[in-house]
């Protein structure tokens, strides 16, 4: 009983899938000699930067949202006063990495912030920590992916 169950372990570990990424699968094709993948390659190395830099920014903004107490109730976050919070400081993010952001007017931005608070506190819809209390380093990507995913392409 024990060797089947042995053998029964051994098959299903090595029967999990190992990832295998876009830059994986690129990196194969530039050591045969594809200069187009060498190039994906490249871009892939400074896009994961950016991400990490962004993500290193989102966790310091996070925390201070966390301290500003934006909440309506005890429950559920203020979106809307967040919203422009989020993006003014992801602007400065752009900046800083010498990129001009695509801004929308003041009202435009309190329109996309009214939107996103309703959708996703009607629907309550948020993202809550291991203490019930909002998650803001995930809230921060969703309201930058709100601005870019809708905001931007209601103009």
């Amino acid at each position: 009983m024990d060797a089947i169950l042995l053998i029964s372990l051994l098959f299903v570990a090595g029967a999990q899938p190992h990832e295998f990424s876009l830059q994986d699968l690129m990196q194969f094709k530039c050591d045969r000699g594809d200069q187009a993948a060498c190039d994906e390659v490249e871009q892939i190395k400074e896009d994961r930067e950016d991400i990490e830099r962004l993500q290193d920014r989102v966790n310091v903004f996070g925390q201070q949202l966390q301290q500003r107490n934006l909440m309506l109730d005890d429950r559920r976050p203020d979106l809307e006063s967040a919203y422009p919070l989020v993006m003014n400081d992801y602007f400065a993010a752009l900046r800083e990495s010498g990129e001009e952001p695509r801004i929308v007017s003041k009202p435009q931005l309190e329109q996309c912030a009214a939107h996103y608070h309703d959708h996703w506190i009607n629907k309550k819809l948020w993202w809550p920590n291991e203490d019930g209390q909002p998650d803001w380093e995930d809230i921060y990507v969703f309201i930058v992916d709100h601005y870019y995913g809708f905001c931007l392409r209601a103009q």
